[in-house]
């Protein structure tokens, strides 16, 4: 992993803080409000660290990466519990029809070891 690739100006608060809002951070976590409504698409973005991530809603979202690949994901009815590894850069469109809400707890000293993403469903 190259550390320019984590440039701190590529953050997803630093490119779309309207769509990640900061609940709480300190120098172990960072916890983010994040809500995409249905036609909403983020700007590029990274998320440097691991995490959890709790959705509450969410039917179908685009996710492209940088390279401009394209994945649509169709998920089982919330809630969900996923954990990410450090996602590369890549934007989120929500094509569905009700709000993306979630709640994401990074990680920022890699204390979560993910390997591969993984979706929990209760």
């Amino acid at each position: 992993m190259i550390e320019e690739d984590w440039h701190p100006s590529r953050d997803a608060v630093a490119l779309a803080p309207e769509y990640h809002q900061v609940l709480f951070e300190d120098e172990d976590i960072r916890v983010l409000l994040v809500v995409l409504n249905p036609g909403d698409a983020e700007p590029l973005h990274h998320h440097r660290w691991p995490s959890v991530f709790v959705f509450d809603k969410m039917d179908r979202i685009k996710d492209y990466g940088a390279d401009g690949g394209e994945q649509e994901l169709m998920l089982p009815p919330a809630p969900i519990v996923a954990l990410f590894a450090p996602q590369r850069t890549h934007r989120v469109e929500n094509v569905g029809t009700s709000p993306l809400r979630g709640v994401r707890i990074e990680f920022k000293r890699n204390q979560l070891a993910v390997e591969t993403n993984a979706i929990l469903v209760p």
